[in-house]
């Protein structure tokens, strides 16, 4: 019973694979659970499942050094503007 089940669960992953790589519509998906006699029970054993699928399919690499520095200039040149703005409302409400 074990290796059905274990069987089931990776024809489950590999429809939620096909879903998230875009081979398949979430209707396909959700046609082929329909059909399946040991379709996952409840939300939360899908939900595990999507999770599974994803963490499999995520590659966790470092941000190239070229793209975190051009970051950090973008979000230091935001807070100047963001700074000189509240600095020239400041001038403007002491005026008025």
């Amino acid at each position: 019973m074990a290796s059905s089940n274990q069987e089931h669960n990776k024809c489950v992953e590999k429809m939620v694979q096909s879903v998230l790589d875009g081979s398949k519509t979430i209707e396909e998906f959700k046609a082929r659970m329909e059909e399946c006699e040991e379709s996952p029970e409840t939300t939360d054993e899908l939900e595990k499942i999507i999770r599974d699928c994803l963490k499999n399919k995520v590659e966790r690499k470092c941000c190239p050094e070229k793209i975190v520095q051009e970051l950090k200039l973008k979000i230091g040149i935001g807070v100047l503007l963001a700074i000189g703005l509240a600095l020239n409302l400041k001038v403007i409400q002491d005026i008025l």
